[in-house]
């Protein structure tokens, strides 16, 4: 048994103070789950696909985009739960493990958008992507975010090998 879910034309806008419309937009996102493996220790997810995604990366004062759409999401959340005494957590509260067996990216592009780029945007035609992942879907989304995060940094320069030849005196 699978089950399986189509998302078309996904769109994720960035929060007030960003100049860019969007932090994120998706074509289409296919999903099929092995619907037995709900409800065991490992769900099985058969493919995502994800096609045209166009993922916005901005920073502006010392932040940006998605850690403030993190940081909205964990205050709405914090503002519905109620405090709670903490209790032991059994093996089964732990979480789950994810067992993607084809994750596919076709189409994609990134854009880059800095304050002091100024007005300009850096764009990146994401290679098509198609991996086998066994992860925690906190740990995938710290290591995209750390994807987006390298593509803001300047490129360490090399140092040479050659050494300079020291300057021999002057002959008059």
């Amino acid at each position: 048994l699978s089950a399986e879910a189509k998302l078309e034309d996904f769109f994720l806008g960035n929060p007030k103070g960003f100049k860019s419309p969007q932090a994120m937009s998706v074509g289409s996102i296919h999903l099929n789950v092995d619907e037995k493996s709900l409800t065991k220790d490992t769900i099985i997810i058969d493919k995502i696909e994800v096609i045209a995604p166009e993922i916005t990366y901005e920073k502006i004062r010392g932040t940006d985009n998605f850690q403030t759409i993190l940081n909205n999401v964990k205050k709405a959340m914090g503002a519905e739960k109620t405090p709670e005494k903490p209790a032991e957590k059994s093996k089964s509260d732990q979480g789950k493990k994810i067992l993607i067996k084809n994750f596919i990216v076709r189409n994609g592009k990134v854009n880059l958008a800095m304050a002091v780029l100024t007005e300009k945007t850096l764009n990146a035609d994401l290679p098509d992507i198609r991996s086998r992942l066994r992860q925690s879907p906190i740990f995938l989304t710290k290591k995209l975010r750390t994807w987006l995060l390298t593509l803001r940094r300047p490129p360490k320069k090399q140092k040479s090998k050659w050494k300079t030849p020291a300057k021999s005196p002057k002959r008059e």
